[in-house]
């Protein structure tokens, strides 16, 4: 593998590399101050794995380090990639690995201060794309999608409680977008599905914040289900998805999946039904994007993409409908999975929430006692 050279740094890959972390410089130098140590995930879908993408970023920096790097994966070897940089703190790492299409499969960051005479050694643990970046969640909506509270529900049965700290839940109207702290790398934003007008008006004025939210390291869930019960329009409020994905309104009762290797989609059957199993479909989709499933005609219905150092999914099935038909429906699992990925929870699995369990009596306590569609804001219609 050759050298790449530019103002910042020189580097180079080496394959079972013995290093030290923080060891000193003095002896046995090898030329660089900063060691990243690539240790590839027990996972079958490493093997699609092409490239590794590197950022650097700090506040003090001007503009971020980016540097590429090829990966083979056939060995399932520990790769080290060896770099001189410039001494400064707080130096954020950012590694991406790509299949040769450009998707972004795996993804893990680090921190560290770098020294001039000291070897900072530093560990990346990669996980699928999007898994388990977020330990709190915040759900905006003004009405509820389809008239049910499956979201409270799913929340609920992975053990969150109402709550503004870690493993726990809050639900807000629009009309307090702006005021809402929303905390890169802490929060899940979700937006509902099914939701009326005033609500995506609402958004389409405080887009750039949520982008920015993404593009800062925060996780958006994005239900993009519009012209439900609730009767809102995503294409007549103007607003524009993260990375200006465009929705497009068309029906279909079965949705296909793309690839089970996918943690978030592993044990689904093939293909899902639902009443309609999606509702959208997208393009103008970022490059290196996820598509998890298609409809019928191959057009994407649920996709994931990096959007800066954030995460985003985006949602074109009915979730909540089909989650309480998901004894008539196979895609009724999809909401409770795409939460427990996000959240870190091992995605498989069926559900169940059972009256009379103790999820349902926090959930009957907690909201549905509640006239209220959310916990803080003004009811809007």
């Amino acid at each position: 593998m050759g050298w790449f050279m530019n103002y910042q740094a020189k580097w180079m890959v080496f394959t079972f590399v013995l290093m030290t972390a923080c060891s000193g410089r003095a002896t046995g130098d090898p030329g660089y101050n900063v060691a990243l140590n690539l240790i590839p995930p027990d996972d079958p879908l490493y093997d699609a794995v092409d490239s590794a993408s590197l950022s650097i970023r700090a506040a003090d920096m001007q503009s971020p380090f980016i540097a590429v790097y090829a990966i083979d994966p056939a060995g399932r070897d520990a790769q080290i990639i060896g770099l001189d940089l410039e001494s400064g703190v707080a130096r954020i790492f950012r590694m991406q690995l790509k299949n040769d299409d450009g998707r972004v499969l795996f993804s893990s960051s680090a921190s560290g201060d770098i020294s001039e005479d000291r070897l900072l050694s530093l560990d990346f643990v990669f996980k699928q794309s999007g898994f388990g970046t977020a330990s709190s969640v915040k759900v905006f909506r003004d009405q509820l999608p389809w008239d049910g509270r499956a979201l409270d529900s799913t929340l609920y049965e992975q053990g969150l409680t109402l709550g503004h700290d870690g493993n726990q839940f809050y639900i807000y109207y629009s009309d307090v977008m702006a005021d809402v702290e929303l905390r890169p790398g802490i929060d899940l934003v979700i937006i509902s599905n099914d939701q009326p007008q005033a609500f995506y008006d609402s958004y389409a004025v405080k887009q750039d914040r949520f982008e920015n939210f993404v593009r800062e390291g925060g996780v958006l869930l994005w239900c993009a289900c519009d012209l439900g019960w609730n009767y809102g329009s995503i294409t007549e409020a103007g607003l524009t998805l993260p990375g200006s994905v465009m929705v497009n309104y068309s029906l279909d009762q079965i949705n296909v999946v793309t690839n089970s290797g996918y943690q978030l989609l592993s044990g689904l059957d093939d293909t899902l039904h639902g009443n309609y199993a999606s509702q959208e479909h997208f393009d103008n989709i970022p490059y290196g994007a996820m598509a998890y499933l298609t409809d019928t005609d191959g057009r994407p219905t649920l996709i994931g993409y990096g959007l800066g150092d954030g995460w985003v999914i985006v949602s074109g099935q009915p979730l909540e409908y089909n989650y309480d038909r998901r004894d008539q429906y196979n895609i009724g699992d999809l909401l409770p999975r795409i939460v427990r990925f996000l959240s870190g929870i091992t995605a498989g699995g069926t559900f169940s929430f059972i009256p009379g369990s103790g999820a349902f009596e926090r959930e009957s306590r907690g909201l549905a006692s509640r006239p209220a569609f959310a916990l803080e804001g003004t009811p809007r219609q």
